[in-house]
């Protein structure tokens, strides 16, 4: 009797992470179509932005004097909204969050009112935004988030110090130097110890080519055994 429930049990697990693995390669497909067709629209002084972030990184600082609306999009990605520049509206501002296998954070200052609701799915969404000011307006923050992670905090994360960061840096329409390429960079630098380095291994390998190839030659000196052609025999 005992048997049958933990075959059953057996079956549900192998489903579940059979649904796992064919949810998560799916997705995969989608963030590459949607990074094709989605781009972020607003800039620093806009009162209503939307961000979008998809396999990369984003540090928005946003600077508006009346900042009203905005929506933010991470998938496979990480991605940080602050707000600390910015002033709200006095109406409030509404936010729209969604994180798709990633992490989000948005900073805000401290003294702001915030409300943060919706579902997390294999994730969660936290506000750690300390005591609201008296009269102060409100930050609604709408977070779906899915095998993720949503935060709304007053310390910003930083991304300077993590390896997306490169592709965060680099300007629209232009692409962080390939590793090779930096690797030459530091090579043809004057005076470095890398350079003395790549200096003494071109010296080196030229020698080890010599010393492989002198064997090499006395070999091809002596007759092979049992040859006797004429030049190999003396009588």
């Amino acid at each position: 009797m005992t048997r049958l429930p933990l075959r059953l049990v057996g079956r549900l697990l192998g489903f579940l992470v059979a649904a796992l693995f064919i949810g998560t390669i799916a997705s995969a497909i989608a963030a590459a179509v949607a990074k094709r067709r989605l781009v972020s629209i607003g800039g620093p002084e806009d009162d209503e932005v939307a961000l979008v972030t998809i396999y990369g990184s984003l540090d928005f600082r946003s600077a508006a004097t009346s900042f009203r609306r905005g929506s933010l999009l991470a998938w496979f990605a990480g991605g940080q909204l602050d707000l600390r520049g910015a002033t709200l509206d006095p109406a409030g501002a509404d936010l729209d969050v969604r994180t798709i296998f990633a992490g989000t954070n948005v900073v805000v200052p401290e003294g702001w009112r915030v409300t943060v609701e919706g579902p997390a799915i294999f994730g969660a969404n936290s506000a750690r935004a300390g005591e609201p000011g008296a009269g102060a307006p409100e930050l609604r923050v709408r977070a779906v988030t899915v095998f993720g992670g949503t935060m709304v905090s007053a310390e910003a994360w930083d991304l300077a110090a993590s390896e997306q960061t490169l592709v965060v840096a680099a300007e629209p329409g232009t692409t962080a130097p390939e590793p090779a390429e930096a690797v030459v960079a530091t090579e043809a630098t004057p005076g470095t110890a890398v350079e003395e380095h790549v200096a003494e291994a071109a010296t080196v390998a030229p020698k080890r080519r010599r010393r492989r190839a002198a064997p090499d030659a006395a070999a091809a000196d002596q007759p092979a055994a049992g040859d006797h052609s004429p030049a190999a025999d003396p009588g």
